[in-house]
């Protein structure tokens, strides 16, 4: 027990490191992990693994992180955020120019091409950005692109229905990737994944694994590793095994119970950084009781997130208390939410015709949650409340909670741009479904106030705003926020190139392995 002890308490004081770091002045601390001296080649192919199978290989359409991932390897965008620094740079752009407040005008590199060995147009990215204003995922992030012009072959306008802060980062969405208008158009209607990226899909089985081999002619410079395979293992533990037996090389989502394993095993290393991921139970204010707000800050009341950090995660994370993750601007620090109290959450039950409690089915996508889920199942039960775990694979999942038919879902919000926008994009009430409120949520001033915030080019009076939207939406209680974890990624000790987003999409564009 001393042993374990010993070895949590590196690892929570190496959390407690990196989050000091937060606000970006130790950029040591996010570096990327350089691999061990090697007088040998790099490895062909490296194997990573994660929880689930992608839904799509369309950008345009899947909204799952394991599917970002798959994006980042296969297609490029206009731009791309640091995700350590919140720095926005140009990509497939270069160079661009505000005309006005609502008139942008890109410059496009002409030596970039799709995987087909045509070359990219301004044709290519208004054909994108139009159909990403038209999809059901992406839409709502370009609500304010009026119109996209090709002005010639390497010149793209877009004008915008009115002033847009966070328009440059929003183009940073995996949504927002460029795809090839003549494949998309030529295919009989079906989508086919030709990007500009530096990797094209050779194989996918469903389920199963997908299959990326390096593009040569990569604008940005080939990458160091020739194949990437992505593995879709559900089960954790399989997942770990695979790590420790040297089938995968990378391995996603491990419980935080097995991170001692990793630092322990010499042949593995623990990757980790503060995240910006806030985990949550979802509620549905559509669905009775939890139309009544009162039960939804029962809810809230009834759960022990202290303790589910400590026990749960061992540490390594924070209780959440607010909607916005640590480290993005205008996070409000010293917001208490609704603090663990079993008996006044008894108090609202019984106060709203509710004292035996109900109950409250949660949909959550398949072995995702297993690790917290009874210590909540606990906490509910004590208020009266039985939670009935109603597990899915992804692909189910998303469409239920799109459509609206689940009574709560469980799941995280990973704020990839940085951005307090995107954050409380759940929040707003035009985006139902798809688009992010899968909650039905809707407040009047929260709607104005998001609309505020994204006009506003006042640093410090968006900060104001979003703390404003905090407190209401905290009180509102759509949400429940549980926690947020330190970023982690568990590798094989020859692993370098790499270093996990706070927002939990990995790019492994670079990654590369000396044995």
């Amino acid at each position: 027990m001393m042993r374990r002890n010993r070895v949590l308490s590196c690892l929570i004081a190496l959390a407690i490191i990196l989050v000091a770091g937060c606000g970006g002045t130790d950029t040591e601390a996010f570096s990327v992990t350089l691999p061990q001296k090697s007088t040998g080649q790099p490895r062909d192919e490296i194997v990573i693994a994660t929880n689930q199978d992608i839904t799509s290989t369309d950008p345009q359409a899947a909204d799952e992180l394991a599917a970002a991932r798959v994006f980042y390897l296969i297609y490029d965008r206009l731009f791309n955020i640091d995700p350590y620094t919140g720095e926005i740079l140009p990509s497939l752009v270069k160079s661009y120019l505000k005309t006005t407040d609502t008139v942008w005008i890109f410059s496009l590199r002409d030596d970039v091409y799709f995987h087909d060995g045509s070359r990219l147009t301004a044709q290519d990215v208004k054909f994108s950005l139009d159909r990403a204003k038209n999809s059901e995922r992406v839409k709502a992030q370009l609500s304010t692109m009026k119109e996209v012009q090709a002005l010639d072959d390497f010149t793209v306008k877009v004008v915008l229905n009115e002033p847009y802060q966070p328009f440059l980062a929003k183009l940073c969405l995996t949504g927002c990737s460029i795809v090839s208008k003549a494949a998309v158009e030529n295919n009989g209607g079906r989508f086919k994944p030709i990007g500009t990226g530096p990797y094209r899909l050779t194989e996918w089985r469903v389920g199963n694994r997908i299959v990326l081999d390096r593009f040569e002619h990569y604008f940005d410079g080939i990458s160091p590793t020739s194949r990437l395979v992505m593995r879709a293992i559900p089960d954790n533990q399989a997942r770990l095994r695979a790590l420790e037996d040297g089938e995968i090389q990378v391995a996603e989502w491990l419980d935080s119970a097995d991170f001692e394993k990793v630092i322990e095993n010499p042949g593995l290393k623990l990757l980790q950084v503060p995240s910006v991921t806030v985990a949550h139970i979802a509620l549905n204010v559509t669905k009775p009781p939890l139309n009544n707000v009162l039960v939804r800050r029962a809810i809230a009341r009834a759960i022990d997130k202290e303790r589910l950090v400590r026990e749960t995660l061992l540490g390594n994370g924070q209780a959440a208390t607010t909607v916005l993750g640590p480290g993005i601007s205008g996070y409000y620090d010293k917001m208490e939410g609704f603090p663990y109290d079993p008996q006044e959450a008894k108090k609202l039950l019984a106060q709203v015709g509710y004292p035996n409690g109900f109950t409250l089915e949660l949909l959550t996508v398949e072995s995702v949650f297993d690790f917290c889920l009874p210590l909540l199942q606990q906490n509910l039960a004590d208020v009266g409340i039985t939670l009935k775990v109603v597990p899915r694979d992804s692909t189910t999942f998303f469409k239920k909670i799109n459509a609206g038919e689940q009574m709560a879902h469980i799941g995280t919000w990973n704020n990839v741009i940085l951005d307090p926008d995107r954050s409380v994009d759940p929040f707003y009430s035009p985006y139902f479904g798809a688009a992010s409120n899968r909650m039905r949520y809707k407040n009047t001033r929260v709607d104005a106030l998001i609309e505020q915030g994204r006009r506003s080019a006042d640093a410090q009076a968006r900060v104001e705003i979003y703390r404003e939207l905090q407190e209401i939406i905290v009180s509102d209680s759509p949400w429940v926020p549980l926690y947020s974890t330190n970023t982690t990624v568990c590798v094989a000790r020859g692993i370098g190139g790499f270093s996990p987003h706070p927002a939990n999409q990995h790019n492994y564009t670079r990654i590369v392995m000396f044995d």
